[in-house]
């Protein structure tokens, strides 16, 4: 009598799991590895401006993925920073960038580094790239404005350009001294409308004003914002970027206005506008009241 075969079924499973493979680990994709930023006092972890030539700071984390890691690249526009003066890590300057890395650094690292921004007035994008050793790789960085400082504005508040109609030795605003002056004074920089006799005396402050004796006026383009003005160079360009008038429209509260007056460039606010008249009685003592920025 002829047995059965008992390990023909065990064969069979056998040849099929070479055939086809019997575990999940096939299609498993390698982990890259981390790298980020570590906030705290005076480190970069966002896009900044500074002064040409600052130091820049960072602090870098990085942690291996499935393979270790390999190396490590400071980029300044995509590119290996080639000077190496310019840097520092852990207190040190680099014998090469990108810089290869070995020991305990290759499983995790965590690195201060410094690199010297530009000396002109640019943007540039900073990054950091680790790369493993199955060529893996993970990038962070920013980008660094370099720009001068901007000279502060000084601001005064609360000068007064009165009705021109009013009473003697108003009507006119100085700029420079900040002294309401007459209509007709040679120290007026802006000078009231006056009254149109025409119109009830409610109604007869004709509420413009213009430029006088040298000084020029002109209206912001839109957009401006008088307290996000904090330089001096920002009145300078608002004023360039502004329409040239010889008089405005009816001034209302919220309006601005550039003023050049012996060199020197202003920006007005209008923070009120007070109407005195009735209509039984005019008294012209109508005013502007003015925050100045120069």
């Amino acid at each position: 009598m002829i047995r059965p075969m008992r390990f023909a079924a065990t064969t069979l499973f056998i040849a099929t799991a070479a055939l086809f493979g019997c575990g999940e680990d096939d299609n498993i994709t390698p982990s890259s590895p981390d790298l980020e930023f570590i906030s705290g006092s005076g480190f970069i972890t966002d896009d900044v401006t500074v002064e040409p030539g600052s130091t820049l700071n960072f602090r870098i984390r990085a942690d291996r993925g499935d393979a270790a890691l390999d190396q490590l690249s400071i980029l300044e526009n995509n590119n290996p920073i080639g000077d190496l003066t310019r840097l520092t890590v852990e207190g040190a300057e680099p014998i090469s960038n990108p810089i290869s890395l070995s020991g305990d650094d290759r499983d995790g690292l965590t690195y201060t580094i410094t690199i010297a921004s530009s000396s002109s007035e640019e943007s540039i994008d900073y990054a950091f790239r680790v790369t493993d050793s199955d060529g893996l790789l993970r990038t962070i960085g920013v980008t660094v404005t370099t720009e001068e400082p901007g000279t502060p504005v000084s601001e005064r508040t609360g000068l007064l350009l009165s009705n021109s109609a009013g009473p003697a030795g108003k009507g006119g605003l100085d700029l420079s001294t900040g002294s309401e002056t007459g209509s007709s004074s040679g120290d007026a920089d802006l000078v009231d409308e006056g009254i149109d006799l025409n119109q009830p005396f409610d109604q007869n402050w004709i509420q413009m004003f213009s430029s006088t004796n040298g000084a020029e006026l002109r209206t912001p383009a839109s957009g401006l914002d008088y307290d996000a003005v904090l330089n001096q160079e920002d009145i300078v360009a608002a004023y360039n970027a502004g329409t040239p008038i010889a008089t405005t429209e009816i001034v209302n509260t919220g309006d601005l206005f550039l003023v050049l007056a012996d060199n020197v460039y202003y920006l007005l606010e209008v923070t009120d506008v007070v109407i005195t008249g009735t209509a039984s009685q005019g008294d012209n003592t109508d005013y502007y009241e003015f925050s100045v920025k120069e």
